[in-house]
């Protein structure tokens, strides 16, 4: 699938102190962490966007050439910053609607992602079921609202927009593609469903 009015942006501009240093770079299922996010993103064949905070982790050089990287100086002020440049990247390029994913939630597939595009009708938004239910990334917004993410708070969230979109579209992915990695301990737990994922044949 290929289209260029769609942008895929991988989110890796955080700062990772609950796991410490280069949390993108840790191996996990025998590639580095950030590594299957980027490629779910690169999978669906819209244009990816790497965020980051000063430079690409070496992750992301691995993927030299085949996604545009954008520096967040603003990252520090939190995820709401990512968002931010993201959207206004978006409006520049004159997208039609922008997926954002965040690095460390190496479960999400290429599928998901295409399937949250899709679902993503024109003026509208799309995301994932979390608990609650609660609306949350990976998500997809419309043109329509480049504006309002392009200025919302740096430390606010992605579910702090798509909480006030009436035409929310909300998928249910799955508690284990939701899985993020904050520390460690998550890291090994993703691992577990990524090797149990390849034993599959999945």
């Amino acid at each position: 699938m290929s289209g260029p009015n769609t942008i895929v942006a991988v989110l890796a501009a955080g700062r990772a102190s609950r796991f410490g240093s280069a949390k993108l770079d840790a191996p996990c299922a025998g590639v580095p962490l950030g590594a299957w996010a980027l490629s779910a993103a690169l999978g669906t064949g819209f244009a990816t966007l790497i965020i980051v905070r000063d430079e690409p982790p070496a992750f992301a050089r691995r993927f030299a050439g085949r996604a545009e990287v954008l520096v967040n100086r603003g990252a520090d002020a939190g995820l709401g910053s990512s968002l931010r440049c993201a959207a206004r990247h978006a409006a520049e390029r004159s997208a039609s609607r922008l997926i954002v994913l965040p690095a460390d939630m190496p479960l999400v597939t290429s599928t998901l992602l295409v399937r949250l595009i899709e679902a993503c009708a024109p003026g509208g938004a799309s995301a994932c079921r979390y608990p609650g239910p609660v609306p949350g990334v990976p998500a997809t917004w419309s043109k329509e609202h480049f504006a309002a993410l392009g200025e919302i708070a740096p430390a606010d969230g992605a579910k702090t927009l798509l909480s006030h979109i009436p035409s929310l579209a909300m998928l249910d992915a799955g508690t284990e593609a939701l899985i993020d990695v904050d520390t460690p301990g998550d890291l090994a737990h993703a691992e577990t469903y990524l090797h149990r994922r390849a034993a599959k044949g999945a």
